[in-house]
């Protein structure tokens, strides 16, 4: 789900193109589509991640203790504290984007007066999201 999440905000960035003025007239009602479905993928992506990141860190520390010889009790116990705590600093994380985001807006709107390039590194920042993911979690691991 993260990994289709991904490739759905690269592909409404860059429906977002398409719906400014600069070759053409723009389009605000394309405008506000696009980014209505890119405001929607973001809050399905901020689950589908957080989700993603509590499985992963939660099997990574049982197995890690139960590779130390630790029981399934305190295996249990070591995954529920480890993963609350990576959520955690994950989360801290995830609130600067309340900033940088605007922030990025507002740059390239003061530096060019267009949102264009803010745009643009979001774009290339959610097709990296994607390899990443696609790389890291999503390929078929070899049995």
């Amino acid at each position: 789900m993260t990994l289709v999440n991904f490739v759905l905000m690269a592909l409404f960035t860059g429906l977002l193109f398409l719906t400014l003025p600069g070759s053409g007239s723009g389009s605000f009602l394309a405008f506000y589509v696009v980014f209505m479905g890119l405001f929607l993928t973001a809050g399905l992506g901020s689950g589908s991640t957080f989700q993603m990141i509590a499985v992963i860190f939660r099997q990574l520390t049982i197995d890690s203790v139960r590779q130390r010889g630790g029981s399934e009790e305190e295996a249990q116990h070591e995954a529920v504290t480890d993963t609350a705590a990576a959520l955690g600093f994950i989360s801290a994380i995830g609130a600067i984007g309340g900033f940088f985001i605007p922030k990025a807006f507002g740059t390239s709107l003061a530096m060019t007066g267009s949102p264009v390039g803010a745009m643009k590194v979001f774009f290339v920042f959610y097709v990296v999201c994607v390899l990443v993911t696609w790389l890291v979690y999503g390929r078929r691991k070899p049995a």
